[in-house]
């Protein structure tokens, strides 16, 4: 079914984005750092949530689902997520600066990666 693809392509890309973060795509070490983040609960929620976020966003404005796959839209938010759980309390303006964030970073990064691949 639609919903399943849809769940697959973001645990997928959940696993990726944190790989990617060190050039990897090894899921059991994606695995690992998506575990070792959640050692504070914050950092975790904000890192996965950011992700989320960036995925949905991906989604909806109908971009490249094997991109979203790959984590290639995400992995920047994660460091973004989690540096904003690091740094704020978690309370509904936390969570409002959260989901801007996040957006903004998937927008810049498909700036950059758009301004980048035409040279």
């Amino acid at each position: 079914t639609k919903a399943k693809q849809h769940i697959i392509l973001y645990a997928e890309g959940i696993l990726n984005s944190y790989s990617q973060i060190f050039f990897s795509n090894n899921k059991l070490f994606a695995s690992l750092l998506l575990f070792v983040t959640f050692f504070d609960i914050r950092l975790g929620l904000s890192g996965l949530l950011s992700i989320l976020i960036c995925q949905f966003t991906a989604t909806v404005f109908n971009f490249n689902k094997e991109q979203i796959r790959s984590g290639a839209y995400t992995f920047n938010a994660v460091l973004v997520g989690i540096a904003i759980g690091n740094m704020y309390e978690f309370n509904v303006s936390f969570f409002v600066l959260l989901v801007i964030a996040s957006i903004l970073v998937f927008f810049i990064a498909l700036w950059f990666s758009a301004s980048l691949s035409k040279r």
